[in-house]
């Protein structure tokens, strides 16, 4: 299961990055897709792969789930915007606690992993209910279950204060340029790796 969580903060317009983040999303879930539709035409165990889908900023400072475990390819309908602040710790906390029921369900041999991977052109700004120590004991104890991966897409000055605050491995960012080319440049370098992480 995959859990996308989308900057759609004002500097996102203002830096005409809207349609290209929107391909950027676009791009990764069909790679997801395809590789689903290759493993399962080897003819293994059948799989289905799922989505959610977080934003914030836009159309005010919040966080907003557009969508809880749906098909994949609801994805390719999203369309992102611009508008509002960065409350990105809330934003990445609701992602990963969009799954906490259905965690619940799962019994210790379950196939089940999730992938979040967060999109962001700037640091937190307007979290309202947690900061950064609450933030990473929530990332400690997902990752503690050996079910999860985060990505993160960050500007190359953040990786480095966000790596130190939460705790997490360099490979696990990928530094971009906040322009259409780096968006272009992020887009191949992530469907890379959600592919791989499938």
């Amino acid at each position: 299961h995959y859990i996308f969580v989308v900057d759609e903060s004002g500097s996102i317009g203002s830096s005409g990055l809207t349609k290209a983040l929107t391909k950027q999303l676009h791009a990764q879930a069909r790679g997801i897709i395809e590789a689903v539709r290759a493993e399962n035409a080897k003819g293994q165990v059948e799989q289905s792969v799922t989505a959610t889908l977080i934003t914030f900023g836009y159309p005010s400072t919040g966080v907003y789930t557009k969508f809880v475990r749906h098909p994949m390819e609801r994805v390719l309908d999203y369309t992102t915007h611009s508008n509002g602040g960065t409350p990105l710790f809330d934003a990445v906390a609701d992602g990963i606690n969009a799954m906490r029921d259905y965690e619940r369900g799962l019994k210790q041999n379950d196939d089940e992993s999730f992938v979040l991977i967060a999109v962001t052109d700037g640091e937190e700004g307007h979290s309202s209910r947690y900061r950064a120590d609450s933030l990473a004991r929530l990332f400690q104890e997902k990752v503690a279950t050996d079910r999860w991966t985060f990505a993160w897409q960050l500007p190359h000055n953040y990786i480095r204060s966000f790596t130190s605050k939460f705790g997490f491995d360099a490979n696990s960012c990928l530094g971009w340029d906040q322009t259409e080319k780096g968006v272009e440049r992020a887009t191949e370098s992530n469907a890379a790796i959600a592919v791989d992480v499938h």
